[in-house]
């Protein structure tokens, strides 16, 4: 396990999110949901994607999950978000979750 706090990064660039057709990307339901990473009564997730094209595989993903027929879910709109974040906990080396009493992460698709 590592002595060291986690290392801070940085996120700048263009990412992405897929909603509702004439949706706000930026709603926050009353009540935090949880999502794959995180419990929304302990955290707040927002999601975001590196590309396009990963943001329409976890939109279908998502989607299939709920056992809904895409054309269901339709019309969608893309948005590219500008990000520019820093002093972020990079939590990716082995032993800073455990030291953050964070126990190892295994979502599966319930989740």
């Amino acid at each position: 396990m590592s002595d060291l706090p986690a290392a801070r990064i940085s996120v700048n660039g263009i990412w992405w999110r897929i909603n509702r057709s004439g949706g706000d990307p930026f709603h926050w339901t009353a009540d935090p949901a949880d999502g794959r990473w995180q419990t929304g009564a302990v955290v707040r997730g927002f999601y975001l994607a590196d590309s396009e094209a990963t943001a329409w595989a976890e939109w279908y993903r998502h989607t299939s999950e709920q056992g809904a027929p895409p054309a269901s879910r339709m019309p969608r709109d893309t948005w590219q978000i500008t990000v520019a974040v820093t002093d972020i906990a990079d939590l990716s080396e082995p032993g800073v979750l455990a030291k953050h009493g964070i126990g190892e992460l295994h979502p599966t698709r319930r989740q």
